[in-house]
């Protein structure tokens, strides 16, 4: 699977060609400092992963989606809206 990278332009959006079709937000996400297994509840593996930090520790998904899960680890604990698309 390819995955999809976007960037976010000068006004804060990401271009209509970057938007998924069916973005997914997962509730609000405690994210710990070792890996946290997070369900997705799709039904398949998610192209397209978003992480929106809430407080100022990084946050990064430290392995692929899969069919089931998606994985985070922060760098301190802190809390994380995640969205998903397949």
């Amino acid at each position: 699977m390819t995955r999809t990278y976007a960037t976010l332009g000068t006004d804060g959006l990401l271009a209509s060609a970057q938007r998924p079709p069916a973005l997914a937000k997962l509730t609000a996400q405690t994210i710990q400092i070792t890996q946290t297994t997070i369900a997705h509840g799709l039904s398949g593996t998610p192209s397209v992963v978003i992480i929106c930090p809430r407080g100022v520790s990084f946050v990064y998904e430290s392995q692929a989606a899969d069919g089931t899960n998606v994985y985070m680890t922060a760098a301190g604990v802190t809390t994380a809206d995640i969205y998903v698309a397949l």
